[in-house]
């Protein structure tokens, strides 16, 4: 996944810019606010079950999840790991890049 997508619509969201200090594994990337604050950037991508995709493939036409329901799915996933912020500017379109700010 491309960190791209989240910076743009952090950027139009919040009106102030990331800028990537450092790539890594936990968290995804290491980037500054334009106040000097260091944040940790967990790109997650929210998938449907299989089953559940399938079906409403074939029976609904439906090729993404609804926007209501992948932003339940970030909020279950949230509440598992309390250390976790979700980013207010999270885009809307399912599967696309998502991030998940946390204290680096």
């Amino acid at each position: 996944m491309e960190l791209a997508p989240f910076l743009e619509a952090y950027e139009w969201t919040t009106k102030s810019a990331l800028s990537v200090i450092e790539c890594g594994e936990n968290p995804d990337f290491i980037c500054a606010r334009e106040t000097a604050e260091i944040i940790g950037v967990e790109l997650t991508k929210v998938m449907r079950r299989g089953d559940i995709a399938r079906w409403e493939r074939i029976l609904d036409r439906k090729e993404e999840m609804a926007p209501y329901d992948m932003l339940m799915k970030v909020q279950s996933l949230l509440e598992q790991n309390p250390t976790l912020t979700l980013a207010s500017d999270i885009t809307s379109e399912s599967g696309a890049a998502r991030g998940i700010a946390g204290n680096a």
